[in-house]
């Protein structure tokens, strides 16, 4: 299978390009470019690609990033200079070791402002004569050390091509202090803000076309942009694992273990709470909704839905109601859900539907008889009045079906998905007396089988 293109993203790469010109041609400033985008946009891919494609050759190319834990003051030049002899540069050797992060740095305490002029220093020492490319990555993932060199060097005399790659200030570690530097970064006439927006479907079919090396069924690209929502991410990743069973698998495919691993895995250190809200949400599918989930998960809901909006799960509509990013995501913690979970997530969206409508239905009933007492018509006011309290009592009160104690816990474990073989292991009774507690509690219960019964149990409290 051919390696996946780069799709939809000429016109960056133009601007990128034409950055470039500028710095070659005039090497009296730097030239910013910004690149922002939500996880998985493609901005790393796009930059490496650009920074390979430009002529001529940076004489210098200084990438770096955060640490993904712990980042500590300067990250971004220590990454910088990983692997790299800086010692020929004109700064303090002992700064030298403590913006590298050496080991062997020794413990004298610098002042900040004086450090930041050291690595200012370094850095345009390195560049030389230029023309250079800096590579600052994931901005929002730098601490304020780094944050504050790069607004320094954004200011300077620097022949080079700042390429800055970073999600919204919301989501940095030090969200107010990354929004006023990338507003500096923009705000410029050397700067170019650029937000990679989702591929569109055309692009996700120019894609399976490419990486699969002809024509793509009808539908799929659409199917497949739908899954993913056009993320570059997502899209690389089912392409890759479709190689062996084609383009419909990209779309329709189950969802390969290692991909849905990754989006459960941002739960996995998460409070019970929030994975049930999660579990449920994903359950519900369409019909999410913070009244309805609320229903489902308790009064808790709100906090673990903004909770999940933090972990790049959920969105907040513009209706206001929360919703997964992509469909891959919702099929992700959907496949974690036991079959007892998705009996009790069903029987509360169900029990809060048959609420709404009976609540609508009652409500018709007493604005009938109030139009009926305006008419002096008390009599069949009054009908209306007992028929909307029926209701109501109907749609709240369940029978008692007095189940024994044994029965109760022979419907717990038929609501568990345990067969008769294995509720008898686990009671330590024999198959014989499991079966005749399974028909007694089918009878009471006036269920037809044994997934009514368990939705039954976790619709009246009975478990």
């Amino acid at each position: 299978m051919a390696a996946l293109p780069l799709c939809g993203r000429a016109d960056e790469l133009a601007v990128m390009a034409l950055s470039w010109e500028n710095v070659v041609a005039d090497g009296s400033g730097p030239q910013v470019v910004v690149l922002t985008g939500e996880g998985g946009s493609g901005k790393s891919r796009l930059v490496a690609e650009a920074a390979a494609a430009l002529r001529p050759a940076p004489a210098v190319v200084l990438a770096g990033r955060a640490r993904a834990h712990s980042p500590a003051p300067y990250d971004w030049i220590a990454s910088a200079l990983s692997g790299r002899d800086a010692r020929s540069a004109a700064v303090p050797g002992d700064a030298l070791a403590w913006l590298t992060q050496r080991p062997d740095a020794p413990a004298r305490r610098f002042v900040p402002d004086a450090l930041l002029r050291v690595a200012s220093d370094l850095v345009r020492s390195l560049v030389g004569a230029g023309p250079g490319v800096l590579v600052i990555e994931d901005l929002h993932d730098l601490d304020p050390a780094s944050l504050a060199l790069v607004d320094e060097l954004a200011a300077q005399p620097l022949p080079a091509l700042i390429l800055v790659t970073s999600r919204s200030s919301d989501e940095a570690a030090f969200p107010e202090l990354a929004g006023r530097v990338l507003a500096r970064l923009s705000g410029t006439p050397r700067s170019t803000r650029l937000h990679l927006a989702p591929l569109t479907t055309e692009d996700v079919g120019a894609a399976l076309a490419a990486a699969f090396g002809g024509p793509v069924p009808p539908g799929t690209p659409a199917a497949a942009h739908h899954r993913t929502g056009g993320n570059a991410f997502w899209i690389a990743e089912l392409i890759s694992a479709a190689r062996s069973a084609g383009p419909g698998a990209v779309a329709t495919g189950p969802l390969p273990k290692h991909i849905a691993s990754l989006v459960t895995d941002r739960l996995a250190p998460e409070r019970p709470e929030t994975v049930d809200v999660a579990t449920a949400a994903a359950l519900l599918g369409d019909r999410l909704g913070t009244e309805l989930l609320t229903h489902v998960c308790g009064p808790g809901a709100e906090h673990e839905i903004r909770r999940l909006v933090h972990l790049g799960l959920l969105a907040i509509g513009p209706d206001g109601e929360p919703k997964f990013r992509y469909p891959l995501l919702r099929e992700a913690v959907a496949g974690t859900a036991l079959g007892a979970t998705r009996a009790a997530v069903s029987a509360k969206a169900s029990e809060h539907e048959l609420a709404a409508t009976t609540d609508e239905a009652a409500a018709t009933h007493v604005e009938l008889a109030r139009c009926l007492l305006e008419l002096g018509r008390p009599e069949e006011a009054r009908r209306h009045t007992e028929r909307a309290a029926a209701l109501l009592r109907a749609g709240r009160d369940e029978p008692d079906p007095d189940l024994t104690a044994r029965e109760r816990q022979v419907l717990g474990c038929m609501a568990s998905g345990m067969s008769n073989q294995q509720v008898a292991r686990s009671l330590g009774i024999s198959i014989r007396t499991v079966t005749v507690h399974v028909s007694r509690v089918l009878r009471k219960t006036g269920s037809a089988s044994r997934t009514e019964a368990a939705v039954w149990a976790v619709r009246t409290g009975t478990l």
